[in-house]
């Protein structure tokens, strides 16, 4: 199963790539790498430095601030974009799987 690939998401289908020019998004589908996450792992944690932004291929999450649930994520779902896009110094919240989910 290490071998195993989930199909990839097509970028051209997220609103936030949205105006990006076409040989930027295929400079970015050429160095994705995907994760894949366990029920109940946690993806990113609220208050942890990071840079990597983040596509939701399959699975659904969670997305709490604290202990508490403020919303959930289905494929297509991007998260990490408010550090990584220096909007925050630190993860804003934390994304947490709440079935098998992978992620690029």
């Amino acid at each position: 199963a290490r071998n195993m690939k989930f199909q990839e998401w097509d970028l051209r289908k997220v609103p936030f790539f949205d105006g990006f020019p076409e040989d930027f998004l295929n400079y970015l589908e050429k160095h994705v790498v995907q994760r894949l996450f366990l029920s109940g792992q946690r993806m990113i944690a609220q208050g942890d430095a990071g840079s990597a932004v983040y596509i939701l291929v399959a699975g659904e999450a969670h997305v709490m601030l604290e202990s508490n649930k403020v919303g959930e994520m289905h494929p297509g779902a991007l998260f990490g974009e408010m550090q990584a896009l220096g909007m925050s110094d630190r993860r804003t919240a934390t994304v947490q799987a709440q079935t098998a989910c992978c992620v690029q």
